[in-house]
């Protein structure tokens, strides 16, 4: 009698569960990423995070997650978290272009000798194979003024942006129209 009750309610279990929305891995996946890209959307992204978090865990060998993620802890202005993400994305998928240069965006706005080269490593690569990358060219003319390399010729000033760019060269186009000192001005 007791065993027919514990059948009779395990199979109630499997059947609740089996109706009540459970779904392949590879869609409760597409799922999480969606309602991750309609929170970005909404700029909700603390939000958007938990979902691509959750798309991660659901998809351990999905880069594309992991990118996700770190740009919505970018725009957190969780620096360590998104490092860590994009690291995680370019262990996954190494030719994963984007995690590679917000990797390095991210790794060019330190001092430290190293990394500025690791940084500039990376934009090297992604520059060869896409020249026309303005956002990788940009990156890397940055990088290179950090190290005190600046193949554009010019100076190294800070824009009051924060932002460091080449005077005479290409600077962030946005930052150069705000603030006369990344235009070369004073």
């Amino acid at each position: 009698m007791r065993i027919e009750r514990i059948g009779v309610v395990l199979v109630a279990v499997l059947g609740f569960a089996s109706s009540n929305g459970c779904s392949k891995p590879a869609e409760q996946t597409a799922k999480y990423m969606k309602n991750g890209q309609d929170y970005m959307e909404k700029k909700d992204y603390s939000r958007a995070a938990l979902e691509f978090l959750n798309a991660a865990k659901n998809a351990p060998k999905d880069a594309e997650p992991q990118y996700q993620l770190a740009l919505a802890c970018i725009q957190l202005q969780d620096w360590r978290k998104a490092a860590q993400a994009l690291q995680k994305a370019i262990d996954l998928n190494p030719r994963h272009t984007g995690a590679q240069l917000k990797l390095a965006e991210l790794m060019a706005t330190t001092s430290d000798k190293a990394v500025l080269e690791d940084a500039k490593q990376r934009l090297d690569t992604i520059v060869i194979n896409s020249p026309d990358d303005v956002a990788a060219v940009t990156a890397l003319s940055i990088t290179e003024a950090r190290r005190g390399h600046s193949k554009l010729g010019g100076s190294v000033t800070e824009g009051s942006c924060g932002f460091e760019s080449v005077r005479d060269a290409r600077a962030p186009e946005a930052c150069s129209k705000r603030h006369s000192r990344c235009r070369g001005g004073s």
